[in-house]
C-alpha cells in the first residue's frame, strides 16, 4: 500500500518539475511461503522486493528511479517514514 501511496504523490509532482527520486526502503524476509505478485504482498527475493518498487513508480510516474534496499531499520531514520523534498 505504501508503494501505491507513494507513487501518486510523486506523480503529482512530476508535472511541475522534473524530480529526481530516490527511495531508501528496508527489506525484511518474513519466510512467509507466500507468491509474491501484488505490490501489497511480502515479497521473498530482495531483489524482485526493490525492481517491483522502482519499476511501479518509474512507469506510474515517467521518472528514472533509483531504490536503495537496506536490511536492517536502524539504517534507516525510522522504519516508517516518509520525507519528501519539493
Amino acid at each position: 500500500m505504501v508503494v501505491l501511496l507513494l507513487g501518486e504523490i510523486i506523480k503529482a509532482f512530476s508535472n511541475q518539475s522534473n524530480p529526481r527520486v530516490y527511495i531508501n526502503t528496508v527489506y525484511v524476509n518474513k519466510n512467509n511461503y507466500q507468491n509474491s505478485y501484488l505490490l501489497k504482498h511480502d515479497w521473498q527475493n530482495e531483489l524482485d522486493y526493490s525492481e517491483i518498487i522502482e519499476r511501479y513508480i518509474s512507469q506510474r510516474t515517467a521518472l528514472s528511479v533509483q531504490v536503495s534496499v537496506s536490511k536492517n531499520n536502524k539504517d534507516l531514520p525510522h522504519s516508517r517514514s516518509l520525507k519528501l523534498k519539493i
